[in-house]
């Protein structure tokens, strides 16, 4: 049987409320642009396809009206609208997955703007790598201490069910998700990629853009 490299596709996590940041998070400026533009513009530099994970709430046209000039408006059909409302990162995967058909998505939220570009093809390189291997689930990054964040990563279809039954108890945790697929299928089900510290560090408020 002749070896297929797996499809993946680029998904900007998008939906969030900013309560601790005190205003759209999505278009406050890192480096000069917007973080929402940042994250997209990053994964277009990896991947070819790239969509957006939007709340129902989320108005396109308002959004590009308050980008700046150097800023490259969106467009409609790169959003992906959730399914069902609050249901946080993991209900932005379970709809992104369920509506394109690639074998991975390689996921970023818009709160991780120093992620690099040399670390997400580790991600997509290691997903090449693991696609063969029937059981591996998800590539996630780690940081130096060994700490999970699983909103800089590649998820294969392969967890959809997954991700749909955990949506149907209303458990939210992505990190609860994955040790539930290591304990049921096995250790080697999610893979790991080690990112330097300081590209996972989140902004949660205004004053972390200046770290």
């Amino acid at each position: 049987m002749s070896y297929r490299e797996p499809s993946v596709a680029g998904v900007v996590l998008a939906g969030g409320s900013s309560r601790r940041f005190g205003s759209d998070k999505r278009l406050a400026k890192f480096r000069g642009k917007s973080l929402l533009i940042h994250a997209y513009e990053t994964l277009s530099d990896v991947t070819k396809d790239v969509y957006l994970s939007v709340d129902a709430g989320f108005l396109l046209k308002e959004f590009n009206d308050h980008l700046a000039e150097n800023e490259p408006a969106l467009s409609e059909n790169l959003l992906i609208t959730d399914l069902v409302p609050n249901q946080g990162p993991l209900g932005g995967i379970y709809s992104t997955m369920s509506t394109l058909s690639t074998d991975w998505l390689l996921v970023l939220a818009t709160d991780l703007p120093r992620v690099s570009v040399a670390s997400l093809r580790a991600l997509i390189k290691k997903t090449q790598v693991d696609h063969t291997q029937q059981q591996c689930f998800a590539v996630i990054a780690v940081d130096d201490a060994d700490r999970s964040q699983p909103l800089a990563a590649c998820y294969s279809r392969r967890l959809l069910p997954y991700i749909g039954a955990a949506l149907h108890r209303n458990e939210l945790g992505v990190i609860r998700l994955l040790n539930l697929v290591t304990e049921e299928v096995g250790p080697r089900s999610i893979d790991r990629v080690c990112f330097p510290t300081r590209e996972l560090l989140n902004v949660n408020r205004p004053e972390d853009l200046g770290y």
